[in-house]
């Protein structure tokens, strides 16, 4: 019997290591998305918005970090939810490669950097957190050079703790750029705080931490102002007067789209 027991468990143990291999590896694999855009980007010189992320490490299913050249990273503090890299220090975003410089500005106010100082702007589940994110995706316009890249990654709703929320019209985001909405903006928090699904997330344990956390949000910045499917990320792009390269979604939860700037009219 005990012997049926321990094989039986053994079995078990195997079917589930498989599973979470195999997910591991679902979640990894890199995109063909990413073979459509990697000629563009390769030996750029790049700027992470809200680095660093597993999506674009070597590893990940868009493995930016392995072809550009330089890559340097901008947080709004250097203690927040997801960074702890101090102004000035090294952002290593990939081992074998120099580190870029870690920059304090907020998103959409990058006025430390001048006009067309990068090749690349690359940012992951960082614009939903914007209150205004076509202000955010001028700025990042403006320090592009002429006919840079741009790669956005945003939240899919319906593998989220946004799935009970409503897709944010493209209309109400377009009045929040014309009426330059602040980021301390709270016009969604009560909808976050009453719709927000607390089994898909683990970085909260009550109800009552979530409601205290997003009422705080002007300082911890943690939620998701806007509510994404990948027509509202492409409707964005081409509002700020993007031209849209590729798109894609996938699991677990991704969103994400590759655009342009426009290039100079001489060329």
């Amino acid at each position: 019997m005990l012997t049926n027991a321990l094989r039986k468990l053994k079995r078990q143990t195997a079917r589930s290591s498989l599973v979470v291999a195999s997910v591991s590896w679902l979640r990894n694999r890199k995109r063909r998305s990413f073979a459509e855009v990697e000629s563009r980007i390769a030996g750029a010189h790049g700027l992470e918005i809200g680095g660093p992320s597993k999506i674009f490490s070597q590893r990940g299913p868009f493995p930016v970090y392995s072809v550009v050249a330089s890559l340097d990273n901008v947080n709004f503090s250097d203690a927040n939810f997801w960074s702890t890299i101090p102004a000035g220090m090294n952002f290593q975003f990939d081992e074998k490669k120099q580190p870029g410089q870690q920059i304090i500005a907020d998103a959409v106010d990058l006025s430390v950097i001048a006009d067309e100082t990068y090749d690349l702007v690359i940012s992951s589940h960082v614009i939903e957190h914007l209150a205004n994110p076509i202000r955010g995706l001028k700025e990042w316009q403006r320090i592009l050079k002429p006919g840079g890249m741009m790669i956005v990654v945003a939240p899919d709703k319906r593998f989220t703790y946004d799935r009970n929320r409503p897709v944010t019209p493209l209309s109400h985001i377009l009045e929040d750029f014309a009426f330059n909405t602040p980021e301390d903006d709270d016009t969604h928090l009560e909808e976050v705080i009453r719709l927000h699904d607390l089994t898909n997330d683990g970085t909260v344990s009550s109800f009552d931490e979530h409601r205290a956390r997003t009422l705080n949000n002007a300082v911890t910045r943690i939620t998701h102002h806007h509510v994404f499917d990948i027509d509202l990320l492409l409707g964005l792009l081409v509002a700020a007067d993007f031209t849209i390269l590729a798109q894609d979604v996938f699991r677990p939860y991704h969103l994400l789209a590759v655009a342009q700037k426009a290039k100079l009219a001489a060329e």
